[in-house]
Order: C-alpha cells, then sequence, then structure tokens
C-alpha cells in the first residue's frame, strides 16, 4: 500500500502543471528536507517498531482497535498544538470519548 501511494502520488505530482516545482520547493531548503525525513524516514520507522512490538505483546485485534482510533487523537491534539486549530470544552469531551471507546473496545478485545 504504501509503494502504490508512491507511485501514484509522485505520478499525480508529475503530471501536474507545476511538474519538478514541488520537488524543486521541497529539496530547496533544508527545513522542509529535515521534516521529510523526520515523518518519511523517522516517525515511519518508529512506529513500525512500535507495532511490531504491541503485537508481539497483544492480540493483533487488540493493536489495530488502538492504531486506528488513536490516529484521530493525535491528529486533534496535533492540530491543536501545531496548527492553531481553535478548541473547546467539546474537543476535550470529543478526545475522552474517543479515549474511553479505545479501552472499552480493547478490553471486551481481551476477552474473547
Amino acid at each position: 500500500m504504501t509503494i502504490g501511494g508512491c507511485l501514484f502520488f509522485n505520478v499525480l505530482s508529475l503530471t501536474a502543471e507545476n511538474g519538478l516545482r514541488g520537488y524543486q520547493l521541497l529539496f530547496a531548503g533544508g527545513s522542509e528536507t529535515a521534516a521529510l525525513l523526520f515523518l518519511g524516514v523517522g516517525c515511519s520507522c518508529i512506529a513500525y517498531a512500535i507495532s511490531a512490538h504491541a503485537i508481539s505483546k497483544l492480540k493483533t485485534v487488540v493493536v489495530s482497535n488502538i492504531q486506528t482510533n488513536s490516529a484521530t487523537v493525535v491528529g486533534v491534539i496535533a492540530g491543536i498544538t501545531l496548527g492553531g486549530d481553535t478548541w473547546g470544552w467539546y474537543t476535550i469531551i470529543g478526545l475522552i470519548m474517543t479515549i474511553t471507546g479505545i479501552c472499552l473496545c480493547s478490553l471486551s478485545g481481551e476477552k474473547s
């Protein structure tokens, strides 16, 4: 899936009106290249290592549930802290409900 996404989005980028302009912008500055390496290599490698370790210790369905649903929590927190998104009591309640749902689903997955 990763290779398919890589091929699709690179072909899409190259066939767009800008051609190689996206690659020129990416590698023009050091901070953009550092961000690419951090997200593409660092975070991906760390995430796969944590996932493999978690699967070795827990049932696969529990790990899958935690990974899939915690992406929402991480996305909301990243949007607030890094993206400057607005938040309020409803955001906190939503995050608590999401985390509670993850915990409850994980507990029911362990019993079966």
